[in-house]
């Protein structure tokens, strides 16, 4: 679902969808928590994890940081990819 955000985000701001779909693309097909690769964007978490919900706990502190990088980088674009 986020993958889908950014893509639409992406889309939303440069009106190039070429761009928007390469974006979908690479982080749909590159950011699996299967691969175990050098990068590991948008988890943050170790290997170990995969895919699972949040517990309260890790929910919270992901907003905690989420507010503080929103904060301190008033100009970001794409606030929220999950919707």
């Amino acid at each position: 679902m986020a993958d889908l955000g950014l893509k639409n985000c992406v889309f939303d701001k440069t009106q190039n969808q070429v761009l928007a779909s390469l974006m979908y693309e690479g982080v749909h097909a590159g950011g699996s928590p299967y691969f175990y690769n050098w990068y590991r964007w948008g988890y943050g978490w170790g290997y170990e994890r995969k895919y699972q919900a949040l517990t309260l706990t890790e929910g919270a502190l992901a907003e905690g940081l989420l507010e503080d990088y929103f904060s301190s980088s008033p100009n970001a674009v794409c606030r929220n990819t999950s919707d």
